[in-house]
């Protein structure tokens, strides 16, 4: 009939009522059907407390108590069926849902690990309870414990880069959060080892043989790195931190300068390792030898032009300041913008030298090509006010002058 479904649902319930231990009565509880037919709580927990045993109704009573947030009961409710429950499965899964309700309902977390600590004794590589217990310490900040965990689960990962993850994060919380550096140095060794290629890894030790000043570890483990790196960047790096070890920890300029070096030739940005040759070879009274050096690299033409241009405008400048030639400078800065017109150092010193020598048509020039690199207006005004007064007072172009200063204004 159409209303039959509804008549066998009040039928159904009406049974409940008369006898709850009838197994229709029982199942009718326990179904989708006696959800939506808003069976009377009172009900339900009466037929639970005659039939302890059966899940899928203790399971619709749980649901039910969820639903009117009733969360002191629901927790004596599971405590119970904990109690009564022999098989590990089950222990393990109502273990995780009385750490949900402990931590998400009640806020008592620490109360939430107890119950997954239990959990991972019953299944001690159970991936949801780690993640939970993970978690868990987090929210306590209980390092120690999760420093141990994270052992825990890298021994039931595979070898990969979950595992180096896991471990890693050990690391550095020995690192971290319990200041145990010799402790984190083990640990990310042990990852190094496993996987030379690991950057991270790497990384990670290098900081770590430098926090405890041991230099030369530092030096050796930086060195093979070196050797086997293919990436032209991350070697350019690995020469820069090299250059720097030798020359900040162990006081060896020299040693190096090599390094510095070949960072010139590796490196996306070559300018750090530029200023540190210059400052050891200003120390070591060697600048004609940098000179030398950055010659030699400017002439590589599978280097970028802008960084061979960048490398003749320091050789001007050490021709200029250090030298005394001012000539050779000037020539050694036309070069460099030959190679790189947009090079700002070396327009800039070649308009320093115009403006000195008063060569004011030359100085006109310039002015204008290095006000072109500039897009903004405020950046092209002081190039316009000295075009003014150029044109007006060493050029004697008067219409010109006022043509540039409206320009300006």
């Amino acid at each position: 009939l159409p209303e039959g479904e509804a008549l066998a649902a009040r039928l159904l319930r009406e049974l409940c009522e008369v006898r709850p231990d009838h197994p229709e009565a029982r199942a009718f509880l326990a179904s989708e059907a006696g959800a939506s037919a808003e069976v009377p709580m009172e009900m339900l927990q009466r037929a639970v407390d005659l039939h302890p045993h059966d899940m899928d109704l203790e399971a619709h009573f749980h649901k039910s108590l969820e639903r009117v947030e009733a969360w002191d009961e629901l927790y004596r409710r599971l405590k119970g069926s904990l109690n009564r429950t022999l098989d590990p499965r089950r222990r393990v899964n109502l273990l995780l849902r009385l750490d949900e309700l402990l931590t998400r309902r009640q806020g008592r977390p620490d109360e939430g690990a107890t119950q997954l600590e239990r959990a991972l004794q019953l299944r001690p590589g159970d991936p949801d309870v780690l993640q939970r217990l993970d978690q868990r310490y987090t929210q306590l900040e209980r390092w120690s414990d999760l420093a141990r965990l994270l052992r825990q689960r890298a021994a039931v990962v595979e070898p990969g880069p979950a595992r180096t993850e896991l471990l890693l994060r050990a690391a550095l919380l020995r690192r971290d959060k319990l200041n145990d550096p010799e402790g984190a140095l083990e640990q990310a060794r042990h990852v190094l080892d496993a996987s030379p290629e690991d950057h991270q890894a790497a990384s990670l030790v290098e900081s770590l043989l430098d926090r405890l000043g041991r230099w030369s570890e530092g030096l050796e483990l930086l060195g093979r790195r070196l050797e086997t790196e293919t990436d032209t960047e991350e070697a350019g790096r690995l020469n820069l931190k090299l250059g720097r070890l030798y020359l900040e920890r162990t006081g060896d300029p020299e040693g190096a300068a090599p390094h510095f070096a070949q960072a010139l030739r590796l490196a996306g940005r070559p300018e750090e390792p530029l200023s540190l040759l210059r400052q050891i070879h200003a120390g070591l009274d060697q600048l004609g030898r940098l000179e030398r050096l950055l010659r030699g690299l400017a002439s590589e033409e599978e280097l970028p032009h802008t960084t061979r241009a960048l490398f003749l405008c320091e050789v001007a400048r050490i021709q200029e300041e250090h030298l005394q030639d001012g000539e050779r400078a000037e020539a050694t800065y036309r070069q460099a913008l030959e190679l790189d017109p947009t090079s700002m150092p070396a327009l800039m010193a070649l308009r320093h030298r115009a403006e000195a020598q008063g060569r004011w048509d030359e100085l006109a020039e310039l002015c204008h090509r290095e006000m072109a690199l500039h897009d903004e207006a405020a950046q092209q005004l002081p190039y316009l006010l000295q075009l003014g007064q150029l044109h007006h007072l060493h050029l004697g172009q008067p219409d010109t002058a006022q043509l540039v200063l409206t320009q300006a204004l």
